[in-house]
């Protein structure tokens, strides 16, 4: 039987995630500053002015996000019960 998973295994799979949200933000802010460029005929100094905002804007709610997460679940156990996965 599988027991819940460990500290190191949920920094881990947080770590993942993080990647995962910045590789999908940088190449939507790719297409997203072309496309604003295009369409509101912006220099592009100004289109990675805006794609720097959005980015340190969207960091900063992860951040504030993973946080309170963090403190709510503080001194509470594993996030998972002993019975994690439910035997089959």
């Amino acid at each position: 039987m599988v027991g819940p998973p460990t500290a190191e295994a949920t920094r881990r799979g947080a770590g993942f995630v993080l990647v995962l949200v910045g590789a999908v933000l940088w190449g939507s802010g790719g297409v997203a500053g072309a496309r604003l460029a295009e369409v509101g005929g912006l220099p592009p100094v100004a289109v990675a002015s805006v794609r720097l905002g959005v980015g340190g804007v969207a960091l900063l709610a992860v951040l504030v996000l993973l946080r309170a997460v963090r403190e709510r679940t503080a001194g509470q156990g594993p996030l998972l019960p002993r019975s994690w996965p439910a035997p089959v």
